[in-house]
């Protein structure tokens, strides 16, 4: 899975006009979201570093 900063997301849908309708709330959710995926992605391959 690809992991990508809010930064980085911000910038590529603002260059390629991607997600151009949504309002601020919107916009909070999608960085809220890539942010616990990340979170949720950094778990697991602590995890696994763990059990291994």
């Amino acid at each position: 899975m690809m992991k990508i900063s809010t930064d980085k997301l911000y910038r590529i849908c603002n260059k390629y006009q991607w997600f151009t309708s949504g309002d601020t709330r919107q916009y909070d959710l999608l960085f809220e979201r890539n942010k616990e995926n990340r979170r949720s992605e950094r778990y697991i391959n602590e995890r696994d570093n763990l059990i291994s």
